[in-house]
């Protein structure tokens, strides 16, 4: 194996292409398949390819089941180099070859010597041209299932049809289909972190299984069409695959549409996704981002040797986000509530931590600022402290139990809580006006589409669920209200999460994880407000800086708009 790629060295600009050319079966009825190499320069007459997007699977190559592809010397074309196939690629082979034509692709566990860390580095640093320079991207979800026949015969049907106003005329029997795309969700490609920049730098993507093929923008459409008709398209669990791929693609779709409007998406908003998303290796929660952020920061080398752990390029890449830059957003994305029992400091992100927790996507919606203008870049001390200037708040006072809005009586006994604690609130409120506070801060002030929620709409909505709730005596009754857009709008919000109450009565919404006596703060660049304790082994005063763990950043009331960054002076802290 290690000779084939040594017959066909690359360095930096270039890469290898895989010229598939024929199939042919052998003694166990297994396919092998028949290809050779080509050097391509990555410059502005690279030869037509087509870049393939798809969800890895490990081939096996001590099964004597496993396929394999030759691959033919240039110097004897009698010499052959044996290369073992995933079911993944030997199905997508299969595929291209039904036309008994050859086709120049490039795919990357084929096309890099992945034993090679230093080639393997250089050659995922230029994988941003690989796909922008490909005739085509192929999205291979794999081969056909019992649905997705139909599913693509129901994108064809609707190809043409612009988004949203074409859609939104359709009468209803001509949705009936779409729930075979929403079956395609729960493939493994949707969750994949590689391929958010596999089909961002691309102009012309196709989705494929089987011999199936629909360009990408009416694949698009109709997942829009999925996400706007939800309620009466879908009826699963929260944890169903085909609904976390939802949750998936609509966020890469986003990306996408931020890239082609900034020529670039923030490493901020990049990382955030790092944690929705699936990799093989945990780097390349950082490393598959390259090609798409914007700004010069001094991210770390993409290096795949022994010495580069996970842990080492997660804490590299915040010192170079907080440190060499002009914001502090990255914090919101850090903290022991979302880090768990990370080994890595809790000012440091750990992006294998699953979570839907989307900061910057409210923040973004209610153009947040808690924090106010940046003062000065953090420094990181000689014990890997992060030292920065922060302003304080106030202390955590009372914390009412977490959110779970599927459980009726729980959820009763919550809104009791949270309703009670307008008696200590930090202004004096009639009942209706602290149903009106709650009625907006507990969706964060958006609807359902992350968008600024129209408040006497969302106020009786929230009305008709607050009545419902507090009048149902079963779980049973879940399903009277399961319509209800502000039901709809707070389980994604704060389930799991608790309301809580400061000292001087402010408002907030936070993670379980924060406790009484938590201390509120904000930092100068960062627009979201954090909570910070005590780091394990010291102690603090009010009034004294001290060392600090990141807990959580938080929602507080009356905050979120910079209100503080006028009336409270500036500390140092050091985060641990």
């Amino acid at each position: 194996m290690e000779d084939i790629y040594q017959e066909f060295p690359v360095g930096k600009g270039e890469t290898r292409l895989l010229v598939l050319e024929d199939s042919a079966p052998t003694t166990n009825s297994r396919t092998s398949f028949q290809g050779r190499f080509q050097i391509a320069r990555l410059g502005d007459h690279v030869p037509a390819f087509t870049a393939i997007s798809y969800a890895w699977a490990n081939p096996s190559p001590a099964s004597t089941d496993a396929c394999h592809i030759q691959i033919r010397s240039d110097n004897d074309d009698t010499k052959t180099a044996s290369l073992p196939l995933s079911d993944t690629l030997t199905h997508l082979f299969t595929s291209l070859l039904r036309t008994h034509q050859p086709i120049t692709l490039w795919i990357d566990a084929l096309c890099i010597n992945q034993t090679n860390n230093l080639e393997k580095g250089i050659q995922v640093d230029q994988m941003n041209q690989v796909y922008s320079r490909a005739s085509q991207v192929l999205v291979w979800l794999g081969p056909p299932t019992p649905s997705s026949p139909a599913a693509f015969r129901f994108m064809h049907s609707k190809r043409g049809i612009p988004w949203p106003d074409g859609w939104d005329v359709l009468p209803k029997d001509q949705l009936s289909g779409i729930d075979g795309v929403f079956q395609l969700l729960d493939g493994p490609w949707f969750r994949r972190v590689w391929v958010v920049q596999e089909v961002t730098l691309s102009s012309n993507v196709v989705v494929a299984s089987g011999d199936d093929r629909v360009d990408f923008s009416d694949f698009e459409a109709c997942v829009y069409a999925i996400w706007s008709f939800y309620e009466g398209i879908v009826d699963c669990d929260e944890d169903d695959e085909a609904l976390l791929g939802l949750w998936s693609i609509t966020r890469l779709l986003l990306l996408r549409d931020e890239y082609r409007r900034n020529g670039g998406v923030t490493w901020e908003r990049l990382l955030q996704a790092a944690s929705q998303r699936l990799a093989s290796d945990s780097r390349d929660k950082v490393f598959a981002f390259k090609g798409l952020a914007v700004g010069g920061r001094p991210l770390p080398e993409t290096d795949y040797g022994p010495d580069a752990s996970a842990e080492r390029v997660y804490t590299d890449t915040a010192v170079a986000l907080l440190c060499h830059g002009e914001r502090l957003d990255l914090l919101a994305l850090a903290g022991k509530a979302r880090n768990g029992d990370s080994s890595l400091p809790s000012w440091v992100p750990d992006h294998r931590k699953f979570t839907w927790n989307e900061p910057f996507v409210l923040a973004d919606g209610m153009r947040w600022d808690a924090g106010g203008p940046f003062e000065s870049s953090p420094a990181v001390d000689s014990r890997g402290g992060l030292q920065l200037p922060v302003r304080l708040i106030d202390r955590v006072s009372k914390v009412c139990l977490v959110f779970k809005s599927w459980d009726v009586l729980h959820q009763q006994a919550v809104m009791r809580e949270v309703v009670a604690l307008r008696s200590s609130f930090r202004r004096q409120l009639s009942e209706r006006e602290w149903l009106d506070l709650l009625a907006t801060s507990l969706t964060f002030g958006l609807d359902i589409d992350d968008q600024p929620a129209d408040e006497r709409e969302y106020r009786q909505h929230f009305d008709d669920w607050y009545y419902w709730l507090m009048s149902s005596t079963t779980q049973e009754n879940l399903s009277r209200i399961k319509h209800n857009k502000f039901h709809r709008t707070i389980g994604p919000r704060i389930d799991n999460w608790n309301v809580f109450l400061s000292k001087q009565g402010y408002f907030g919404i936070g993670p379980p994880d924060v406790a009484v006596g938590d201390t509120l703060f904000v930092i100068p660049g960062c627009r979201l407000p954090v909570v910070l304790r005590p780091a394990p082994g010291t102690w603090y005063s009010i009034w004294d800086s001290a060392d600090m763990s990141l807990v959580s950043w938080c929602f507080l009331h009356g905050i979120m708009d910079g209100e503080a960054t006028s009336k409270r002076e500036l500390s140092i802290l050091c985060l641990r």
